[in-house]
C-alpha cells in the first residue's frame, strides 16, 4: 500500500531590506551624535541620540507592516501541473486572468511562468520552476497579497495546497 505524503506547507517570506534600513538608518543617526559630541554640539548629540533610538524602530515596524505579504509553497511537479492543479482549485475564488510569462517584477517574481490575479480575496498567484543548482526539483508557487490580508487568503491557500497532497515528483 502507498503511504500518502502530507500536503506542502506554505511559509512567508521576510524581506531583508527593512533590517538592513533600520541599521543603516540607526548607525547614521548614532554616527551623527557622536560627530556633534566631538564638535562641541551636545544640544544636537542629545537630540540625534534619541533620534538613533526610536526613528529606526518606527521605520521599520511601519515598513514591514505596510509591505504586501509574500507566501511561497514548493511542490515537486512541472510549472505545467501547477497551473492545471491552481486553477482548479481557485474554480470558485474568482480567478480573472491568466498572463503568460512575466519577465518583469520584483526580484523573487520575476521570470515565473504564469500570473493569476485572484478578485476575492485580492491576490496574485504566480509559479514557476524550482530549481537546486541546475537540476530542476519541482516549482514554487507564490501568492502575493495585501499586508493585512493574511486571514482572507488562509482558505485560498489550504485550496490549493490540498490539490498537491500526495504529490510526487513526475506526477501529473
Amino acid at each position: 500500500m502507498r503511504s500518502v505524503a502530507a500536503a506542502p506547507t506554505w511559509s512567508r517570506l521576510t524581506d531583508a531590506r527593512p533590517v538592513f534600513g533600520f541599521l543603516a538608518l540607526s548607525g547614521g543617526l548614532w554616527l551623527g551624535a557622536l560627530v556633534a559630541w566631538q564638535l562641541g554640539r551636545w544640544d544636537l548629540a542629545v537630540v540625534l541620540t534619541g533620534l538613533g533610538a526610536a526613528v529606526p524602530i518606527l521605520w521599520m515596524v511601519a515598513h514591514l507592516y505596510w509591505r504586501p505579504a509574500t507566501w511561497v509553497l514548493r511542490v515537486p511537479v512541472d510549472p505545467s501541473t501547477v497551473e492545471i492543479e491552481v486553477l482548479h482549485a481557485l474554480r470558485e475564488h474568482h480567478a480573472t486572468a491568466v498572463v503568460d510569462s512575466a519577465p518583469s517584477g520584483d526580484g523573487l517574481l520575476r521570470g515565473c511562468e504564469k500570473v493569476l490575479r485572484v478578485s476575492s480575496p485580492a491576490c496574485i498567484v504566480r509559479w514557476r520552476a524550482a530549481t537546486k543548482g541546475t537540476v530542476r526539483v519541482g516549482s514554487a508557487l507564490y501568492l502575493v497579497t495585501g499586508p493585512r490580508d493574511a486571514a482572507a487568503v488562509h482558505p485560498l491557500r489550504e485550496a490549493i495546497s490540498s490539490r498537491f497532497q500526495g504529490a510526487s515528483p513526475g506526477a501529473a
